[in-house]
């Protein structure tokens, strides 16, 4: 077995490092007195919303944190309890965050008694209801919300990334603490959001370990606290994303037979996360024979030249198989559907959704869908405390 593995870094966090230790002692003072001045003036006119419950999930580092299976689990929780309600989430300017958006997606989807739903969209939000939830992916959070609130339909609404939404006032906001936290600079300087002591504005606050536990307690109640484990619950076939969106049974069938078990010998994986160490060592527990690692950009977005790489790199290696996140699962999603519905099976996903034509090349579906054979994604989940569900429950009553 393998336990000392190779690590390809193509995230240019070195890069940021040094150009944060060139110019962000600088840009430092002007950049939090502005940054200040900002949360002070939205805090202080903070909206509520009354016609449906909003939580609130965040952090105070750029990312890493595990907000995303925290999301995930409650969303997917909540739903099954019989509330009806949704995702508020970010969209970025190149729809940076559609691999969030699609996880969340893909939940929905599997969590709904009826796959069919209804899809609104323009440049700036993008609409997915049915009768169970929504998701919105929306450049305008409180935009969104509006929308959640005026359907009149449902009983709660997330917004993930939300602890600097300064101007919501969520009936519940959670924010999750890492030891890093505590060592970390703010921007400029480094990739902390905000001052560890503003986690005295969270309603409760979730650790990932004793050490950010014992910390925080100079600044938030130990009433307000609670440990937050994010565990594995295996490998699975990207395969397995992709059979979500195609009506054809008997092609579902065949590439569920194909890769229904995880092959043996040496893998490679790679990511485009903000935090790829944490993710890696999970791999590792799941699969301990791994040659070496890439780290690509936190939502990297892959192109063929990625592709090219990682397939050239796994035979030069002798690899047999490739483990990624389920985010960057998600990311290559579209792209994989593009080609089988290309290959004239009936696909459900939403043509809105899929890649314009100058990306999704011939060459990218033939390497991508050859890329999927042999690839295995890490589902996570999260094991939230039973204080914060009874918390939540609560606020339902309230």
């Amino acid at each position: 077995m393998v336990s000392n593995y190779q690590i390809y870094d193509k995230s240019g966090i070195i890069y940021k490092r040094a150009l944060m230790r060139t110019f962000g002692f600088l840009l430092h003072p002007i950049y939090r007195k502005f940054y200040n001045t900002r949360r002070a003036k939205f805090l202080n006119s903070a909206k509520k919303f009354e016609g449906i419950k909003v939580l609130s999930v965040g952090n105070i580092s750029l990312g890493g944190a595990g907000k995303t299976p925290l999301t995930l689990t409650l969303f997917s929780k909540l739903l099954l309890s019989g509330k009806r309600g949704g995702l508020v989430l970010k969209r970025g300017e190149r729809n940076n965050f559609i691999d969030e958006f699609l996880l969340y997606l893909n939940s929905l989807i599997q969590l709904s008694d009826d796959s069919s739903f209804n899809l609104d969209c323009d440049n700036t939000y993008i609409y997915v209801r049915n009768d169970k939830g929504f998701i919105i992916y929306t450049k305008n959070k409180l935009s969104g919300l509006r929308i959640a609130e005026e359907a009149s339909l449902y009983d709660f609404a997330l917004v993930d990334d939300g602890f600097q939404l300064f101007s919501l006032k969520p009936d519940l906001g959670i924010c999750i603490v890492t030891s890093q936290d505590f060592s970390e600079k703010t921007f400029p300087l480094g990739f902390l959001r905000e001052e560890v002591t503003q986690l005295k504005r969270a309603d409760i606050a979730l650790f990932r370990d004793e050490i950010a536990s014992n910390l925080a307690k100079e600044f938030i109640s130990d009433s307000k606290c609670y440990s937050l484990e994010i565990y594995p619950m295996g490998l699975l076939p990207l395969s397995e994303l992709i059979n979500l969106w195609i009506t054809r049974a008997e092609e579902s069938i065949k590439i569920r037979e194909a890769e229904a078990s995880v092959p043996a010998g040496t893998a490679i994986i790679f990511s485009g996360i903000a935090n790829p160490a944490s993710f890696e060592q999970t791999a590792l527990s799941l699969h301990p024979d791994i040659s070496c690692a890439i780290r690509f950009p936190d939502h990297h977005s892959y192109h063929l030249k990625d592709i090219d790489f990682l397939l050239n790199l796994g035979k030069s290696k002798g690899c047999k198989f490739f483990i990624t996140t389920e985010k960057d699962a998600c990311r290559m999603l579209p792209y994989l559907l593009a080609g089988k519905s290309a290959e004239g099976l009936k696909v459900k996903f939403p043509e809105e959704l899929m890649p314009r034509v100058t990306f999704s090349t011939p060459e990218l579906t033939v390497k991508l869908n050859e890329l999927a054979q042999i690839c295995f994604y890490v589902k996570v989940q999260s094991k939230v405390p039973k204080e914060l569900f009874e918390l939540i429950s609560s606020i339902f009553q309230a």
